[in-house]
């Protein structure tokens, strides 16, 4: 393994392969910026110029295309409020409201960091996990996944800024909108009103432009103010090392998050969006000043950035070691390897172990070459956050219908953005959750379908598995939270007045 090890590193920084690294991580930025596009795109361009090529360097420009897509996405979810792709929609939560608290290059910085650090440890997590991640793997069937889904699902209360009976209505109507299209187990039709569009369901791209994007964009036009109302009272590259600076105080908060977006992203079927919301919420849970997640906390961009990047070397260890791919992503980096001669798989680790290390090693280096970009773009991006609203507007609201429309060529898409972004604006007004909609929405096919696949394997005890019980467990504690601390304040209070008395 050392052997391989070495001859990855050399295979890495020959002139070709870095030269591909390049070209695919100004491609990559560049798609990243522009709202709704998103890697799966750009990849499903590149696919029919991969087949007759170098393995290595069609690889390398592939998996940069992936990985570097997110970096870029950041500063578009940061600047204006409008998620560059799905992985980045949590960023927006916290980053957006920094720029316009005039903190923008520090929400950058801070950004930017967490995805070096997270997306260059989790390959560190990859190589260490190698020699153990197959048989952990092998435990994880239906009825596990679906213990893990609904571990999850619990996430959804911590991520409501107020009522947890508003996120929970928040999070059924995100589960409400992900049953539309075919049952998995019938095959039936359900809520399509006999409409053959909606046979596959709503995407998640229609989703996030008509929740997040658009309705963020309509509030600035009618404010009529500029994103940042206040300009930075420093220079750029001075703030931007304010939120370097962040990230290293929160420390333990980029390591936790770091390994959550690891861990949920080797879990194969999943889909690494997951991992970015439950880190996000857990850093919402943890947080000493919960209540200001959502306002422009420095932690909610640690967080959800931290593990988007980390989760980039869980799915590709998956896709490698088992040929299960994470995310939809990862579905065209495993068509590559194909077309290429190469199967995925137990085998991939034996027989091109060379290969899988310098894959690994590849999106390490795509992080720190999209970040760099990035740093040497910010004093032009963060005067974006001084342009008139109006003009903004006009710009970005066709780049968001292009970007719609080319995800599926359909203008059905569209009409129905319109419809979501309604639904929207007035989640919004009457203060439900958008996260928690959104996280349903993610979530809720994979969750029935574990389901239906556990009861049909194992009958309605399909729960009764240590890994399963363990993790419903979890899923009580985190419930009953305010149960149990409300003890714990009535167990502690004689306590301390004992101490007072003495």
């Amino acid at each position: 393994m050392f052997d391989a090890f070495f001859q990855a590193v050399a295979l890495v920084f020959s002139p070709a392969v870095f030269a591909a690294m390049f070209v695919g991580t100004v491609i990559a930025v560049v798609v990243g910026i522009l709202p709704g596009l998103g890697g799966p795109a750009i990849i499903i361009m590149a696919l029919p110029f991969v087949a007759g090529r170098d393995p290595l360097m069609c690889l390398a420009f592939m998996i940069v295309l992936q990985t570097a897509n997110t970096t870029g996405g950041a500063l578009t979810s940061i600047l204006i409020g409008v998620p560059g792709e799905s992985s980045n929609a949590p960023l927006l939560l916290d980053g957006f409201p920094m720029t316009r608290k005039g903190q923008a290059a520090r929400a950058i910085g801070a950004s930017l960091t967490s995805s070096v650090m997270g997306g260059t440890a989790s390959v560190l997590f990859a190589f260490l996990m190698i020699p153990f991640v197959m048989p952990l793997l092998m435990e994880l069937r239906s009825p596990e996944l679906f213990a893990v889904i609904l571990v999850g699902l619990t996430f959804l209360a911590v991520l409501t800024q107020g009522s947890p009976i508003k996120g929970l209505i928040s999070a059924g109507l995100g589960i409400l909108f992900s049953c539309i299209g075919f049952q998995a187990k019938t095959g039936l039709e359900r809520f399509t009103f006999g409409n053959p569009y909606l046979y596959d369901g709503i995407t998640i791209v229609v989703m996030l432009m008509g929740l997040l994007a658009v309705p963020v964009l309509i509030e600035l036009a009618s404010a009529n103010k500029p994103i940042a109302e206040k300009a930075s009272p420093i220079g750029a590259y001075r703030e931007l090392l304010s939120g370097v600076r962040d990230v290293f105080a929160h420390w333990w908060l980029w390591l936790r998050a770091t390994v959550i977006g690891y861990l949920v992203g080797v879990i194969p079927g999943i889909g690494g969006e997951t991992a970015i919301w439950a880190a996000y919420a857990h850093g919402k849970q943890t947080s000493k000043h919960p209540e200001t997640f959502g306002t422009g906390n420095v932690e909610g961009v640690i967080a959800p950035q931290s593990a988007a990047n980390a989760r980039a070397a869980g799915d590709l260890l998956t896709t490698l070691a088992l040929g299960i791919p994470g995310n939809s992503s990862m579905v065209l980096i495993m068509a590559a390897l194909i077309m290429l001669g190469i199967q995925p798989g137990p085998k991939m680790l034996t027989e091109h172990t060379s290969l899988s290390f310098a894959l690994l090693l590849i999106t390490a280096q795509a992080e720190i070459l999209g970040a760099g970009l990035c740093i040497l773009a910010l004093p032009v991006t963060v005067k974006i956050t001084r342009v008139s609203p109006h003009y903004l507007f006009c710009l970005i609201v066709p780049l968001v219908c292009v970007g719609v429309y080319v995800y599926n060529n359909s203008f059905l898409d569209l009409v129905v953005m319109v419809a979501i972004t309604i639904v929207g604006i007035l989640l919004r007004k009457f203060k439900y959750s958008i996260p928690s909609l959104i996280l349903g929405f993610i979530m809720g096919r994979l969750f029935e379908y574990y389901l239906w696949q556990s009861i049909d394997f194992r009958g309605p005890l399909f729960f009764m598995t240590p890994i399963s019980l363990a993790l419903l467990f979890v899923v009580f504690l985190v419930l009953t939270k305010d149960v149990w601390s409300g003890l714990w304040r009535r167990f502690r209070r004689p306590t301390m007045q004992g101490v007072g008395a003495k």
